[in-house]
């Protein structure tokens, strides 16, 4: 099969035409089998092969006798080419195949036959560049598979340019098709696919079963009068607005919507079939064969439509659930006819000068609602046809039109509330039914009012006719059925008014026998003919009872999520008109100065209704309902109370504590301000905080926005805690909006927890005499806080490391003698750490020693504590342990102790004074003197006069350059960094500055003497800030 649909497609591709002037005449053409493919039957060539088919070239033929050129029962490969086949009349077509496989037809001109390609039974054929011009009908395939129609011309029918039926894998493609009854119209095929095609005045019309429009392919480059046409299938919740469309065909969707479509001119302007939940609103269609052509499909609601100037306005059949509202369905030849369908409404709408008729209903229709339409001017009015039931007409204009008003040959029927005016035929006309109930209309002016007619026709039975307005009416009203139907209610809801009814109003009573008083019924009956009357004439006009709606949803003071589905919720009767009323409902946001339509027409029955209305997205704070209900004859409208609509998600808008917030007492609560009152319980249910915390109660202001959290016991100290709000919480609107950002994220309120025990604080001791070669115990078990980790450096002068410990209590041996310098540093659980520092100096090991060199280490030990500690008030300490170490010593002894101490106060506290030093350690004038020149002669320290004090330096430390100041290299630079960290602690600046801590608190000394800074213990850590201003220091 595909090796014939290539050499199929290779005979389209290397034809060449025949010129117009090289015809040649021929007869009619009849081969019947393979047999038959000779030059006497118009073969001009080939031999019936793949490679070299029959051809048959170059004849003109006239086929006014007989159809042009037949084949049927061959299977030999074949070409028509070139041939002109004309003048068959109704009666003959241009060129048939039956039965025929491996056939192809290219370039040929067929006109004035009933079908210009006839193509039946066939296989594996192809059709291209002919032009098939002004036949009955153009190109026909039926029973046919695997058949190519391309690159055709195909215009001017009478019928189908190109039908297509009970056939498979056809493809139409590439043809130019105009001005046929239907284009190309696809009944009961399969795997069809059209494409590329230009069509104009016509379109495409499908006729398939669902399974057939599965397999069927229409694509978009397609183009009904230069738009696209549009197809879609198998298709979910599409939206099609304000876009060019030729044509547009839906089949098998569910949730389609098109709107704002502007299509004229092709065949049918919209087909829908297979679909639910379709609609079809504010589109305009015009001059379409079928302006809508809807079937097989449940819940389609067209509104809001212009469906103007074409054959038939809308035909609709084998539909459920079917809203038809506010169109305007106008000058067609037919406005709409509904065919075997279910539950449909029509509301509404405007029917007006279409020449056949405005409605058509039937046969077999069932569950029909026409309400408040104006069907006007039109050739009929509404026609119903047989085998149809449960109908009502309540409120319709019917009037002006040239025939009947309304024909109504259903079974269960109401007529209500209706006006039936100057209509050129009867106004209500029944020939068929029973069990009719026509009530509160006018009819004025008719022809006729009413008929219950019976031969040829069965005739109406269980007709009630009553609370009618009878006016002026060429015939009022004929029966000939006699009492099989009932022209009044009885008594005293009487029957009909009358206008030519002569009779008086003197009696009452059942028989009109009590005399007075009268009762507005007349008292003798109004005769129709004489086997029927109404038995109660009315003396006056009927005037119909408004009917009543009450809202009972909202009720007010409730406030709606915008976006959200709400019932609307009435109550309605009316005591006039029996069965529905149509509900319109509309709302107001500004308390009633506009309003805007929220549904309707609805058709409800009477009593309890609802409508599940989605509420506008919006704020209002005085937001009303308005229902409004209509029999057809009056309206009435109730407004709710006012209730109030949210749409703004709230948010978080403050906490306490703050975000970020660290150092919170442990016992603190959790309070969160909300941007509006919220759902308590929603908000509750959608709080977390982690790590994992015992809430012990929520409580919330009067007003709902502010929420405190209390929890059962304190919070873990110096924790990270998150308190998360899900997207669960909702404000207090109903059923609620949802915290701002959801659901992308929730709200997080991050706080850390403050430290409740107390910051370490290191202390250590040492092993007194230190040596070479014996080992030294560091204790630094006299720290407290919850210390977690030792760490011990020590560094000789130069600032290297010698060695790097760990743990409260570790030895140390040291290989060398001189002056080192040790630092505990302790961390605690919460990583607050604290340094301990004091120099040692290391002695050779031996008896030998010197005795001032082991008065040096005696001086650092108490220097140490000196300087650990350097105020004021712990100075006596070291004066009293000095006191103690001289005291019971030897003279030499004592005094290299003494010049020790003295040393190495001096490497602690360079550029100190005389008075300095005299009062710090407690020493004389005399001891002070003698040993300072001591130590000044031995090269260990040296002396410069700064100003009118003499400062004593260690030997080789610079001594602090003149400048305006008096400020050291290091004093410079602490000034400079102390302004840029106000508060720094003394070990990072000494840090900082790459200078021990000794040197760094030793400066800081005299600048705070200076009053350049200022020095402040905060937690056990001293710390320096700036000064704004300083005085010079005065030596006392």
């Amino acid at each position: 099969m595909l090796l014939v649909a290539q050499v199929v497609t290779t005979f389209v591709l290397v034809s060449t035409s025949t010129p117009a002037g090289a015809y040649t005449t021929h007869a009619p053409i009849l081969i019947t089998g393979n047999a038959d493919f000779s030059p006497a039957n118009g073969v001009t060539g080939g031999s019936g092969t793949p490679s070299d088919p029959y051809v048959i070239e170059g004849w003109d033929i006239d086929a006014s006798s007989a159809s042009g050129i037949v084949i049927k029962d061959t299977t030999s490969f074949f070409v028509l080419r070139g041939n002109q086949v004309h003048s068959g009349g109704a009666s003959f077509d241009g060129i048939r195949f039956l039965n025929v496989t491996n056939g192809a037809a290219d370039n040929n001109t067929g006109w004035g036959n009933e079908y210009g390609f006839r193509i039946e039974l066939s296989d594996s054929l192809g059709l291209s560049a002919n032009n098939v011009t002004g036949n009955l009908g153009g190109i026909y395939l039926e029973q046919c598979s695997n058949v190519t129609i391309v690159s055709n011309h195909v215009s001017s029918h009478v019928w189908q340019s190109i039908l297509i039926s009970d056939s498979a894998a056809v493809t139409v493609d590439s043809n130019q098709i105009s001005t046929g009854q239907v284009g190309i119209q696809i009944a009961r095929s399969t795997n069809v696919i059209v494409r590329a095609n230009n069509l104009t005045s016509d379109g495409v019309l499908i006729d398939d079963a669902l399974s057939e429009v599965a397999t069927l392919t229409i694509s978009s480059d397609n183009l009904v009068n230069g738009k696209p046409l549009l197809f879609y299938k198998n298709c979910d919740g599409v939206i099609v607005d304000s876009i060019p469309v030729g044509e547009l065909i839906v089949a098998n969707c569910t949730g389609f919507r098109a709107s704002n479509l502007e299509i004229s001119g092709t065949d049918v302007g919209i087909q829908v079939a297979f679909g639910s939940q379709i609609t079809l609103s504010a589109n305009h269609l015009a001059a379409n064969d079928y302006g809508i052509l809807a079937d097989s499909s449940i819940d389609l609601t067209i509104t809001q439509n212009r469906i103007t100037s074409n054959n038939y306005g809308l035909f609709l059949r084998d539909l459920t659930g079917t809203l038809f509202t506010g169109n305007d369905v106008s000058e067609n030849w037919r406005g709409l006819e509904f065919d075997v369908s279910n539950s449909a409404t029509l509301a509404e709408n405007s029917f007006v000068r279409n020449t056949d008729t405005a409605i058509f209903l039937g046969p077999d229709v069932r569950d029909f609602r026409l309400i408040g339409n104006n069907v006007s001017s039109n050739g009929y009015g509404i026609y119903t046809v047989g085998f149809s039931e449960n109908m009502s007409l309540l409120g319709n204009s019917v009037s002006s039109n040239l025939g009947w008003g309304l024909v109504l040959d259903v079974v269960n029927a109401t007529v209500a509330g209706n006006h039936f005016v100057s209509n050129g035929g009867t106004a209500v006309n029944i020939g068929y039914g029973s069990n009719v109930t026509i009530t509160g209309n006018l009819l004025a002016n008719n022809s006729r009012g009413i008929e219950l007619y019976g031969p040829p026709n069965p005739g109406p039975v269980g007709v009630l006719i009553y609370h009618n307005n009878f006016e002026m009416n060429g015939v009022q009203a004929t029966d000939d059925q006699g009492p099989e139907n009932a022209w009044n209610d009885g008594y005293p809801s009487g029957g009909n008014y009358w206008s030519d009814y002569a009779g008086v109003d003197n009696c009452s009573g059942p028989n009109q026998t009590v005399c007075p008083p009268p009762d507005g019924i007349g008292d003798a009956p109004y005769s129709i003919d004489p086997d029927s009357r109404d038995r109660y004439p009315l003396m006056q006009r009927f005037v119909p009872t408004p009917p009543i709606v009450t809202v009972v949803s909202p009720t007010g003071s409730e406030l709606w999520t915008g976006g959200t589905s709400h019932d609307i919720r009435w109550t309605t009767i009316d005591m006039d008109t029996p069965g529905y009323l149509l509900v319109n409902m509309s709302f107001s946001s500004d308390g009633g100065m506009t309003w805007a339509p929220v549904a309707g027409p609805v058709l409800a029955p009477q009593g309890a209704g609802r409508y599940a209305w989605i509420v506008p997205a919006m704020d209002a704070g005085v937001a009303i309902v308005r229902v409004c209900v209509s029999d057809g004859i009056s309206s009435v409208c109730e407004l709710s109370s006012s209730f109030a609509i949210d749409s703004t998600p709230p948010s978080a808008v403050s906490a306490s504590p703050s975000a970020g917030a660290t150092d919170v007492p442990l016992g603190t609560p959790v309070v969160v301000t909300f941007s509006e009152a919220m759902n308590r319980s929603s908000v509750e249910r959608a709080i977390a905080i982690t790590p994992t915390a015992s809430i012990s109660s929520y409580s919330w202001d009067s007003n709902g926005a502010v929420l405190t959290i209390r929890f059962s016991n304190p919070l873990a100290e110096n924790t990270d805690y998150t308190l998360s709000i899900g997207c669960g919480a909702q404000d207090d609107s109903s059923p609620g909006n949802v915290l701002r950002g959801c659901p992308v994220g929730t709200y997080r309120l991050e706080f850390r927890t403050q430290i409740v025990t107390p910051p370490p604080i290191a202390r250590a001791a040492a092993t007194p005499d230190p040596r070479v070669g014996m080992a030294m115990t560091l204790d630094g078990r006299g720290s407290t806080g919850a210390i977690s980790s030792w760490t011990w450096t020590i560094t000789d002068v130069t600032g290297a490391v010698v060695a790097a410990l760990a743990g409260p209590v570790v030895t140390h041996t040291f290989t060398g003698p001189g002056t080192y310098h040790v630092t505990l540093h302790v961390t605690d659980a919460f990583g607050r750490t604290d340094e301990y520092s004091f120099d040692v100096i290391v002695v050779a090991g031996g008896g030998g020693i010197d005795a001032w060199l082991l008065a040096i280490v005696t001086a650092s030990v108490l220097a140490a504590i000196l300087f650990a500690a350097w105020e004021p008030g712990r100075v006596a300490i070291l004066t009293a342990t000095a006191g103690l170490v001289y005291g019971g010593k030897p003279k030499d002894e004592k005094d290299s102790e003494i010049r020790g101490a003295i040393l190495y106060y001096i490497r602690v506290h360079p550029g100190d004074t005389y008075t300095d030093i005299k009062r710090n350690l407690g020493l004389n004038d005399g001891a002070v003197t003698y040993h300072l020149a001591r130590l000044e002669r031995d090269e260990l320290i040296h002396s410069e006069i700064r100003g009118a004090r003499k400062r004593y330096y260690p030997a080789g430390m610079r001594i602090p350059l003149e400048n305006g100041g008096e400020l050291h290299e290091v004093q410079q630079r602490i000034l400079r960094y102390v302004a840029q960290a106000p508060g720094v602690p003394i070990a990072v600046l000494a840090e900082h500055l790459g200078v021990s801590d000794q040197l760094a608190l030793y400066h800081l000394r005299k600048l705070a003497q200076a009053q350049r800074v200022e020095l402040t213990r905060t937690r056990l850590q001293l710390r320096a800030y700036p000064r704004v201003s300083n005085s010079a220091e005065t030596d006392h």
